[in-house]
């Protein structure tokens, strides 16, 4: 194209580099993300707020109010090594969010199973606890809706 068309060398260079800092701010960020949440003694509710602000949930909304829903996006002409430690660092986040999620859901199934074995006062049958008690009703069930909005 540079032989056949008019073609503006600065802006292709300015472009470039652009999507190159872009990129490098996306690896920074998913790093970032991974080291704060794999900390063992963090706050469930700093977690969830953690999670819910990294998906856009919180704070106010960008002027255009689209999420970036893909992280490769405008970034595809960064160097092949730079993409690919881009897309190796949000698999990581992918593959946490994947284990915090079966972990969190053996809990409320235990504290589900718990509940049926230990009858609260006043609840005479099965029938009962299950339309009293659902998902809904365990601390854990926002952070699993969150967890299953990073996938």
């Amino acid at each position: 194209f540079i032989l056949t068309d008019d073609v503006d060398v600065k802006l292709l260079s300015t472009t470039l580099q652009k999507q190159s800092i872009r990129a490098n701010q996306r690896l920074t960020g998913a790093k970032e993300l991974i080291e704060i949440l794999s900390h063992e003694d963090i706050l469930p509710s700093a977690r969830y707020s953690i999670l819910s602000g990294w998906q856009g949930l919180i704070g106010t909304p960008p002027a255009s109010s689209i999420r970036c829903q893909n992280y490769t996006a405008n970034i595809e002409y960064v160097t092949p090594s730079l993409l690919a430690q881009v897309e190796l660092e949000f698999q990581s986040i992918s593959k946490w969010t994947l284990n915090l999620l079966r972990a969190t859901t053996i809990d409320t199934h235990q504290n589900f199973d718990y509940v049926l074995e230990n009858k609260p006062p006043g609840v005479d049958s099965t029938e009962d606890i299950h339309s009293l008690y659902s998902i809904g009703a365990f601390h854990s069930s926002r952070f699993l809706i969150s967890l299953l909005n990073m996938l």
